[in-house]
């Protein structure tokens, strides 16, 4: 049976840096602490492939929406109450 793979402290970083800011990627590899420039950029985009790196990428981002659905339902509701017209 397979060991189930960890995410390092980088690692993570880098995904909750991508799903909170929506950054580029060269961008989050920075501020994760990847090594700076291309290299950073390429082993940032190499990790993003890993099965383990997309499962939690996955479940961050379902996390976002749903708490930015609650949100962004409130704020159309107040929108279209507050309408002066249909437009």
């Amino acid at each position: 049976m397979l060991e189930k793979l960890r995410i390092t402290k980088k690692q993570k970083l880098l995904i909750d840096t991508i799903v909170a800011t929506g950054c580029s990627i060269k961008r989050a590899s920075e501020i994760a602490g990847y090594s700076k420039g291309e290299s950073g950029r390429v082993t940032a985009s190499k990790t993003l492939r890993l099965p383990h790196i997309q499962e939690y990428m996955q479940q961050r981002v379902r996390e976002s929406i749903g708490l930015n659905a609650t949100k962004a339902s409130n704020k159309m509701l107040e929108l279209s109450s507050n309408a002066k017209s249909e437009y």
